[in-house]
């Protein structure tokens, strides 16, 4: 059952009942395959297949009858693998009639911004869903910098940065906690205190900010949803549908005034949280070494 967000009453209670964690089966992968390998398992041949038809159908309604030219890229760079393989007007033939889709079998009541995408988003998704399920699945998203003019542009407030925001869930109410409890998934997460409702029963960052380091507030609302407040350098609220408070341990955390580690008293919602975020941490470790800024909605301009 699903409860309006204003209609929630929030205490200052501990969690009454801990989530089941789901135990997941033992899988690893016996063969160490390629990059190539791990990329087609992904994106399929038959998907290529589709591109290239789709490709050949565009450029014929747009009047080209062939792509076979004559002239092949400069071998004075000894690109091998260019110039042995695919001439070099072929090539821009190819990259301005590039097609996913038909246009001409688009439904005329299609609103999916992403309709002539959509085909690599399902052989991405379908292969996902094949995955064994890990017992513990971090969600996180990220922002692709794009300058041009699109309508799923976002700009991320602080930091500047215009973009296409991409993600598999968002954490932005307490409907999706609940969601996800009805379904049997236990979920934990950062979240922001104004989108959970207002008049929340916490205290506020100043006097949060006056108390040592670790100190945690929790509080529970009917339908056993949790949310925390807990100091580290800054107030930070976490909520669950399975885990509140806990069991208190203590962490060795950086100092920054006194330039020493310092022991830290860590909620278990806390815990469990960090325990599960590492790849996240490496998800944006490898984004940011090989980002790329588009500045058109053309793709070979990158």
């Amino acid at each position: 059952m699903v409860t309006p967000t204003e209609s929630i009453k929030w205490k200052r209670r501990p969690l009454s009942t801990m989530g089941q964690t789901y135990k997941a089966l033992n899988f690893e992968e016996s063969v160490l395959c390629s990059p190539t390998q791990y990329f087609k398992r992904y994106i399929p041949d038959d998907l290529f297949t589709s591109i290239a038809a789709y490709t050949i159908i565009y450029a014929l309604q747009q009047g080209k009858s062939s792509f076979n030219l004559p002239m092949y890229w400069d071998t004075s760079l000894k690109v091998n693998v260019f110039w042995e393989n695919i001439s070099r007007d072929r090539f821009l033939e190819l990259r301005t009639n590039l097609h996913l889709v038909n246009n001409l079998e688009k439904p005329p009541e299609n609103k999916d911004k992403f309709y002539k995408f959509r085909p690599v988003y399902t052989a991405i998704r379908k292969r996902c869903s094949d995955l064994p399920i890990e017992e513990n699945v971090c969600v996180d998203e990220g922002i692709i910098p794009f300058t041009a003019k699109f309508t799923a542009k976002q700009c991320v407030r602080g930091n500047q940065v215009h973009g296409e925001s991409m993600s598999s869930c968002c954490v932005e109410s307490v409907l999706l906690f609940q969601v996800l409890k009805s379904q049997g998934i236990n979920a934990v997460g950062t979240v922001r205190q104004n989108r959970f409702g207002k008049n929340l029963p916490f205290s506020d960052d100043k006097t949060i900010m006056k108390q040592t380091r670790g100190y945690c507030e929790e509080i529970t609302s009917a339908d056993e949803i949790t949310m925390c407040k807990w100091l580290d350098n800054r107030p930070i609220v976490l909520c669950s549908n399975f885990v509140g408070k806990g069991s208190v341990d203590e962490v060795e955390l950086w100092n920054k005034k006194h330039h020493k580690y310092v022991k830290v008293e860590r909620s278990e919602i806390v815990r469990k949280y960090n325990h599960a975020m590492g790849g996240v941490d490496l998800f944006d470790q490898l984004i940011s070494s090989y980002i790329v800024f588009i500045r058109s909605r053309k793709w070979s301009c990158v």
